[in-house]
């Protein structure tokens, strides 16, 4: 795996940046600070000017009339790019470039021992201005004498996460290939398809071409299976570089008309995206910021014609035939590029890899080529856990269980909720506000992530508070292929047996809220009486010798993992707080648009802890209420009225809201999913349901449901659930309404019939379970 040190830029050019300096395996850091430099910018827009100067537009029309003398307009192209290189590089000579320099060199300086190794260097950034400079011109001063030659440096946004992918997503024997032949309007298109017919199809590949004249035709090719995407054409960005279209041959279209299609094929394993065409960086950032494609390489501005075909030729050489690294291959092609220095100076800075950090470095052999490890990963049960659609933020935690697990060889690790209780009082005394922290998401992230390093990877969910000899035993026949059937009934023993395939097997054990059989209140990480087997199985995973890892989710810690954990030790713990204030607002933005200043962000996320269940029924709120999702008015009329109900959490007054304008047919559903408490299917919803009109209008009533309520889905979209929070609020709801309605029934009276029908139903439910 390549080195990644990430350098993550605030600020602007007018006031100066402050950058935060990581290494990603040891997690190292530094936060330095480099001066204001508006002149920077300008040089930039100065060199484009004169390198715009020397092409035509695809109309054959000279961009600038104003300069007709071809050597005039190479000598000027020649000079400005002198004064951009001079103007970046005296910035980055100034102490606090020096010093970031110092770190990347020094936490570089381990590859020196080895030839094989490669380091990407990431610069992290919202800032599309920054992301254009030409950061390879410091690559020599970053890697020479280091590792110069396999390390380069790519472009990334500031908010990053592994992309969704469908669980079980594993290499194909050959390399899948889309090209996309865009609007060719004087460009020679078909020289692209000619390079990598002739150079990829010998390498295990599969190359389909398709030539789409509408935007419908386009989002059907993308959609599907692929691993590499390739657009030539003719494309552009918008002036501030934060969106881009491409052109077909009828119409053009916008990246976020794509997005939809590139999702579902990031989910299906695509892994790099190629606009081999003019002024790309509009389209790179949408898709590394909102879709967090693992890489792309775009062109800054525009290309000619010749220079694009060198750059693909020697691109795919380089990756396809040499089988050389995604990053080597970059700089490779840069290399071919400097035959056109003379003619279109600054050439060489148009090609940029925009680069998810959370994403491993990308070589063909791990694109083509099925590693024994992902071979033998033949045996998961995900059970009913949920999809994990829309996943925010918790970068550095998904960084630090992955080392934990991969590296460090943990035993057993518990991801903790206590992060999400509010730092007031009443908070902490509010046991609902430990839930909704995005322990199951994580959890399951991170699972989906790292599944091809186990051989058995089994997740259960312990809502239902099931005995420990049910779970072991479960778990037993699934890791001996269903060999082991007649168990011995003592939890010694079945711990024992499950011991011996611990050792036998890497196997990845996931429980889910294991708070459910722990007592909580004072005596909070202490077993339910009846449960104590399950301290048995914490001490002798945590204790005895064996390859597996075991990752339990709780709001609380059990006694057992505090007694052996240590940050040095294979027993560890994580707490996971709120989110940031920018990931909060990528959350709102799955909801609708919502208006507010910086300042207010700031407020809002902190006011409901970061706590990602909180903040989505909050931005479901102010959609609703407040016009336009003006944030600060929600917080200037309503944020002393959720402090004044003493005797609700803010999450519980959320929950309050969006319950009440539910109609009586979406809170029979919400009544039968709580007291279901597993996933359900619509089949069995619908038999569970007793109102005649409710049976008839469920699909219609689901739909509605899910615009206010967050329903968790299976991976598969047939089965359905709520949150642990939200049943346990539901379930109360229910309480109370059965409760009112006995009240109602005549002491002398009978009983009314759908009172008798539903406590009938319950009690056959109760039966199953048991």
């Amino acid at each position: 795996m390549a080195k990644l040190i990430t350098l993550n830029f605030s600020g602007d050019f007018n006031k100066g940046f402050e950058i935060t300096l990581q290494e990603e395996s040891n997690l190292s850091q530094d936060v330095i600070s480099l001066p204001p430099n508006p002149k920077l910018p300008k040089r930039y827009e100065t060199w484009r000017k004169n390198y715009l100067a020397n092409l035509h537009n695809p109309l054959g029309k000279p961009i600038d009339e104003d300069i007709h003398d071809t050597q005039t307009c190479i000598q000027n192209g020649k000079d400005s790019y002198t004064d951009l290189i001079d103007c970046f590089k005296s910035w980055l000579k100034e102490s606090g470039g020096e010093r970031c320099r110092s770190f990347i060199r020094e936490n570089l300086s381990p590859l020196k021992q080895t030839t094989e190794e490669e380091a990407r260097v990431v610069i992290l950034t919202d800032n599309p201005k920054l992301g254009q400079l030409p950061w390879h011109e410091w690559e020599d001063d970053l890697f020479k004498g280091i590792c110069l030659g396999r390390a380069a440096i790519a472009v990334g946004p500031k908010i990053f996460q592994p992309p969704n992918l469908a669980p079980n997503i594993r290499p194909k024997d050959k390399v899948k290939i889309l090209i996309i032949i865009g609007n060719s309007d004087q460009i020679n298109t078909k020289f692209d398809r000619q390079i990598l017919e002739k150079i990829v199809s010998r390498e295990n590949a599969e190359i389909q071409v398709e030539e789409p004249k509408t935007k419908d035709e386009l989002l059907r090719f993308i959609s599907q299976e692929w691993h590499i995407f390739l657009f030539a054409g003719h494309s552009a960005s918008d002036e501030e570089k934060r969106m881009g279209e491409v052109k077909l041959e009828k119409e053009n279209v916008e990246i976020e008309d794509l997005k939809f299609a590139i999702s579902k094929a990031l989910e299906k394993g695509l892994q790099l995206m190629i606009f081999n065409s003019c002024d790309g960086v509009g389209l790179a950032n949408p898709l590394a910021g909102l879709l967090y494609l693992p890489q792309s390489i775009v062109m800054r501005e525009n290309i000619p014609d010749e220079v694009a075909q060198t750059f693909l030729q020697s691109f795919f050489t380089a990756f396809a035939k040499e089988r050389k690294a995604l990053y080597s291959s970059m700089l490779e092609a840069r290399l071919s590029m400097r035959r056109f220095e003379n003619k279109y100076p600054g050439v060489v800075c148009l090609p940029v890899i925009y680069q998810n950090s959370a994403v491993a470095s990308l070589s063909w052999n791990e694109l083509c080529s099925q590693s024994e490890k992902e071979k033998s990963v033949s045996q998961q049960d995900w059970s009913d856990a949920s999809d994990v659609p829309v996943f925010f933020g918790r970068t550095e935690e998904l960084v630090t269980l992955e080392k934990w697990i991969i590296n460090d060889r943990c035993k057993m690790i518990a991801i903790l909720g206590l992060g999400g209780i509010g730092k007031t009082g009443l908070s902490m005394k509010m046991k609902l506000t430990k839930g909704g922290i995005g322990k199951t998401d994580l959890s399951l992230k991170l699972a989906y992530g790292i599944q091809g390093e186990f051989d058995y990877v089994i997740w259960r969910k312990l809502l239902n508070a099931q005995p420990v000899t049910e779970i072991l035993a479960d778990i037993i026949k699934f890791l001996s292929n269903q060999q082991e059937i007649d168990l011995p009934d003592t939890i010694d023993a079945q711990v024992l047996r499950l011991l011996h395939y611990l050792k036998k097997h890497r196997c990845l054990l996931l429980l889910d809220n294991f708070e459910a059989i722990l007592r909580g209140g004072d005596r909070a990480g202490q077993y339910q009486e009846g449960y104590e087997g399950y301290g048995y199985l914490l001490r002798a995973v945590g204790e005895d010798s064996h390859q597996s890892c075991l990752l339990l989710t709780s709001r609380e810690k059990p006694q057992d993992i505090a007694n052996i954990e240590g940050d040095k030790r294979p027993v560890r713990s994580l707490e996971l707080g709120g989110l940031s204030t920018s990931e909060g607002k990528a959350l709102f933005a799955t909801i609708d648009s919502f208006v507010g200043s910086d300042e207010k962000w700031r407020e809002l996320i902190k006011f409901f802890d970061g706590n990602p269940l909180a903040l989505e029924l909050a931005a479901r709120y102010i959609k609703t209420t407040y016009f336009g999702g003006n944030i600060s008015e929600f917080l200037n009329k309503e944020k002393n009225k959720f402090w004044k109900r003493v005797k609700f959490s803010k999450i519980n007054e959320l929950l309050d809201w969006h319950f009440q304008r539910l109609s009586n047919l979406e809170k029979e559903i919400l009544y039968w999913l709580a007291i279901n408490r597993e996933s359900v299917n619509i089949s069995e919803l619908e038999e569970d349901i007793i109102s005649p009109l409710a049976k008839e209008k469920l699909p219609e009533t689901l739909s509605l449901l899910s615009d206010q309520v967050p329903l968790e889905k299976s991976q598969d979209g047939k089965y359905l659930t709520l949150q642990p929070m939200l049943i346990e609020y539901v379930t109360e709801r229910f309480v109370e309404y059965v409760s009112k309605e006995i009240e109602k029934v005549p002491s002398k009276g009978k009983m009314k019939l759908w009172l008798f029908d539903l406590l009938n139903k319950l009690l056959k439910k109760l039966e199953r379970v048991k």
